[in-house]
């Protein structure tokens, strides 16, 4: 091959030097190419399960092992991750085989039955596959991620003042970041209550892995009886409120402009009021008598006695405790910044016009009471955003600096390879300039080997050659000079 020649000709002219260069800038190329490469060509995985437990995460593993499909393990094994295209198959092959095992086992238990059981064991199975079942239940919660019941049934007794009551414990574990509200945990409660005969709600404590108790007792019948209760409420209704009157001012002034904290004082007492009226201006008939009497002499006459009551209305009212007595809230709203003379931000405040509409803002959207003894303070004030200032500053500069980055590999990339090619280039224009091809040989050949002419001072005999063959074939036609200049580009 011609040009694996030319190829040849022109390294084998080159200079240790250049001979270096040029094959670290190629072995430079191909290391570049490859990782560029196998960073496209890499394998994505993604998660098939997270948060298993030994058994099932070995189970899986195997079952993975023997359909050959690849996998990855993390968080001490407890989470298997797979190649994306490969995640919903492998989770249908899965679910097909029974796995991941249900936490815990339920009625299933049941099923290997045995001649041999005695009603101890019996009885024994039957609590262990009811706790399995009410754990798989609790599991369904979206927050939680495992389960553990255990019951206390005691053995019937022939005397009530023996008995014994049935009580429960539950252990839950719960996803990262997640919790409970008090109304879940009594959901809880009360579906395990429900699921054993005997269990009273009281009788069953709820615990999370970290040992926190979740669960309490019920202090009384009465509304709001309990303090945590009312310490609940009390959080929910100041909550409540403040977000609304957030809420308003962000619409007005924009999102880190103001900053509202609302207290609230609720009447928890259970007040019942029983009032008897009495109407006397509408008497009501309550008995008439009438008797009549005749004799010879008067005739006969009439008498009749009427008996009136006066009307009465039993009215019996209980006041619901929870009631607001008194709310106090404190707004905090920043002001306005302009870019002063130096380039620096100045704190321009609110005027009185644009505060005023902003507290009756914020009163019709808590429900403002002056009856009631309300409190509300709205205050002007420059508020020390610095850092989140810092920390936007630092957001735009991780952004920049990943651009650059980006930008930079592309260009460098791009570079590199533009240096190889104009190296290539050069090189061979410069073998090719060295070595003359036929046309150029057989033209100087022809030339005479002495010059007539006289010589000028400072050229060489060379030159003088070149310039008169130049002459030469100038003067020749047209298509002439095309045939050498197209020799010569075939010889190049």
């Amino acid at each position: 091959m011609r040009w694996l020649e030319q190829v040849r000709a022109i390294w084998s002219r080159l200079p240790a030097s250049q001979r270096v260069f040029m094959a670290s800038v190629a072995i430079a190329l191909v290391v570049l190419v490859v990782l560029v490469a196998s960073w496209a060509g890499r394998q994505e995985y993604s998660v098939l399960y997270a948060n298993l437990d030994s058994e099932s995460a070995g189970a899986i593993v195997d079952k993975l092992r023997s359909e050959n499909v690849d996998y990855r393990l993390k968080e001490g094994g407890r989470t298997i991750m797979v190649p994306r295209a490969q995640v919903y198959d492998a989770r249908l092959d899965l679910a097909s085989a029974g796995l991941p095992h249900a936490s815990g086992q339920g009625y299933e238990i049941l099923d290997s039955n045995k001649m041999g059981w005695t009603d101890f064991i019996q009885k024994l199975q039957f609590r262990r596959a009811l706790e399995g079942e009410i754990g798989r239940t609790i599991t369904t919660l979206d927050a939680i991620v495992s389960a553990r019941v255990h019951l206390v049934i005691p053995e019937p007794s022939l005397f009530e003042q023996d008995e014994k009551p049935t009580t429960a414990s539950v252990v839950i574990k719960l996803r990262a970041g997640a919790s409970l509200r008090d109304a879940q945990v009594q959901g809880i409660v009360h579906l395990v209550s429900a699921g054993v005969e005997g269990l009273q709600p009281d009788n069953i404590t709820v615990l999370d892995t970290r040992g926190r108790l979740l669960s309490r007792p019920v202090e009384g019948d009465t509304v709001l009886g309990n303090t945590a209760d009312q310490i609940h409420l009390t959080s929910v209704i100041e909550t409540g409120l403040a977000r609304k009157a957030q809420s308003a001012l962000e619409q007005v002034l924009g999102p880190n402009q103001a900053v509202v904290r609302v207290s609230v004082e609720l009447d928890f007492e259970r007040v019942e009021t029983t009032r008897e009226i009495f109407d006397s201006a509408n008497p009501v008939v309550r008995s008439e008598q009438r008797s009549e009497q005749s004799s010879e002499d008067a005739g006969s006459a009439e008498e009749s006695v009427t008996n009136y009551e006066i009307s009465k209305t039993i009215e019996h009212a209980v006041d619901t405790p929870g009631a607001i007595k008194r709310l106090s809230a404190s707004i905090f709203v920043d002001g306005t910044y302009q870019t002063g003379e130096d380039s620096t931000r100045q704190y321009v405040p609110r005027d009185a016009g644009e505060m005023q509409k902003l507290e009756a803002l914020i009163k019709t959207a808590i429900g403002f009471s002056a009856k009631r003894g309300d409190e509300l303070t709205i205050e002007n004030i420059a508020f020390d955003d610095s850092d989140l200032r810092h920390s936007i500053e630092e957001m735009n500069r991780a952004h920049r600096l990943e651009m650059i980055q980006k930008i930079g590999g592309v260009g460098v990339s791009v570079l590199l390879a533009g240096g190889v090619l104009l190296v290539l280039l050069k090189l061979m224009r410069r073998a090719g300039a060295g070595a003359p091809g036929a046309a150029q040989t057989a033209a100087v050949a022809a030339l005479p080997e002495e010059d007539d002419s006289p010589m000028l001072p400072g050229k060489d005999i060379r030159v003088l050659r070149l310039e008169k063959k130049v002459k030469e074939i100038s003067a020749l036609p047209p298509v002439e000079i095309a045939r050498i200049i197209r020799t010569w580009m075939n010889a190049v």
